[in-house]
C-alpha cells in the first residue's frame, strides 16, 4: 500500500466515529509493513510469490494479487497473510473493484496474528474497536488487549492505539498517564513515522503546546 491510503482516509476524519483513529493508525501500519523485504516463513519460493503479486499489484490485476499472496500464506508467510486481510478489508477498493470481504478479512489477519505478526494483532485490535461492522463483535476490552500485545512487542501503530484506548477509557480504565507514557514510546519508536508524528501530536494537545492535528476536533483535554 502506498501513503496515500493514509490522505484517502484523513479528509472525513471529524465526520467519523472514534474507531477511524484506530483505522487510520492501521492503515499506516499496512503501508510500514510492505517494506520489509524479508519474510517469516516459506523462504524463497515465498519470496518469489511476494514478487509476483507486487508484479501483479502493479498492474492492478488484484485477483491476480490475491493468487499469488495465498500461494505464499500456504507456505507460512505471515506478511502475505496480513496483505491478504488488508486487500479483504478494502484497502485496494475503488469503483469497479471491490475485493472487500470482512469475514475473509479477518480470517487472515488473526492467521498472521497466530503467528505473532504485531501489525496484524494491531488491525485485529481495530476491528474488534469498532461498532461491529467489521466482521467481528464490538469489543472495546479485546480490541485494548490485542493493542497492548501489539504494542509489547514494539508496533508503534498499537502504542498509539492503546494510548487512545487509555485517554478516552476505551476497554480500560482511564488513565492520562499510561496514555502519556504509550504516546512517548511510539515518539521514541518512530519519531519520523506517521506513528510518531501522530503520538507527538497528542502529546502537543495534552501539553497544551498545540492542536492535535490527528485527533477530532472535539477531543476534550482533561486537566
Amino acid at each position: 500500500m502506498s501513503d496515500s491510503i493514509w490522505v484517502r482516509y484523513a479528509s472525513p476524519w471529524w465526520t467519523r466515529s472514534y474507531p477511524l483513529v484506530m483505522l487510520l493508525f492501521g492503515l499506516a501500519g499496512c503501508a510500514a509493513s510492505s517494506v520489509h523485504s524479508e519474510y517469516e516463513n516459506g523462504g524463497d519460493v515465498a519470496m518469489d510469490y511476494v514478487t509476483k503479486a507486487k508484479q501483479a499489484e502493479a498492474h492492478l490485476e488484484y485477483r491476480q494479487v490475491i493468487v499469488w499472496y495465498e500461494r505464499a500464506a500456504a507456505l507460512g508467510d505471515a506478511r502475505s497473510m496480513n496483505e491478504l486481510g488488508w486487500i479483504y478489508f478494502g484497502a485496494h477498493d475503488i469503483p469497479g473493484r471491490e475485493l472487500k470481504d470482512y469475514p475473509k478479512a479477518r480470517f487472515w489477519f488473526e492467521k498472521a496474528a497466530g503467528l505473532r505478526y504485531t501489525p496484524a494483532i494491531t488491525q485485529l485490535g481495530v476491528m474488534y474497536s469498532g461498532d461491529g461492522s467489521w466482521g467481528v463483535p464490538s469489543d472495546h476490552a479485546k480490541a485494548a488487549d490485542l493493542f497492548l500485545e501489539a504494542a509489547g512487542a514494539g508496533d508503534p501503530q498499537a502504542m498509539n492505539n492503546v494510548a487512545v484506548a487509555y485517554y478516552r477509557g476505551d476497554g480500560v480504565p482511564e488513565n492520562d498517564y499510561a496514555a502519556k507514557q504509550w504516546w512517548q514510546r511510539a515518539v521514541e519508536q518512530d519519531r519520523d513515522g506517521t506513528s510518531g508524528k501522530a503520538a507527538q501530536s497528542w502529546l502537543d494537545l495534552l501539553d497544551g503546546k498545540g492542536q492535535c492535528v490527528y485527533c477530532p476536533p472535539t477531543t476534550p483535554v482533561r486537566k
